[in-house]
Formats: structure tokens, sequence, C-alpha cells
């Protein structure tokens, strides 16, 4: 559980960082961790319905250029799927 907590702080810190350099450069954004047990391209998608994004940017968690060369299953389905473009 602490090491759960560790880690989600960790992530909503790094969200509120991005959200601030949007800000700092006048746009209007969104940020959300969501901790469900389900597919993250179906909650980014629900998201971005509910919310009626014009647009959205993913970023990736590859560790090297090669594995940054290549899409993670979730963001190809959201940019596969999505109606705006990300």
């Amino acid at each position: 559980a602490d090491l759960y907590r560790k880690l989600r702080d960790q992530a909503v810190k790094g969200l509120e960082k991005k959200q601030k350099a949007f800000t700092k450069a006048g746009l209007s954004v969104d940020v959300f961790l969501d901790e469900k047990e389900f597919d993250a391209s179906d909650s980014i998608l629900a998201r971005m319905k509910k919310d009626s994004a014009t647009f959205a940017i993913l970023g990736t968690n590859g560790r090297n250029l090669l594995e940054g060369s290549f899409l993670g299953s979730s963001a190809r389905k959201v940019i596969l799927e999505a109606t705006v473009p990300v």
C-alpha cells in the first residue's frame, strides 16, 4: 500500500508539472490519473468523449531509443479510435 501511494503521488506530481507547463504556454489543459483496473486506452477515449476534447497528447514510458520508436498498444488504440487529433 505504501509503494502504491508513493507511485501514485509521483504520477500526480508529474501530471501537475506538465499541466503547469501547458498553462504557462497559454493552453487550457485537463490532466487526469485514472486508477480503475481496465485498459488505459478505454479510459482515455471515454474521457476524451466526456470532456469533448479537441485534441489529446499522450506520453510514453519508453526506456531507450529502440523502445521509444514503437507505440504501446494503448497509445496505438487511442490514435486509431480517437475522433480528434492525437
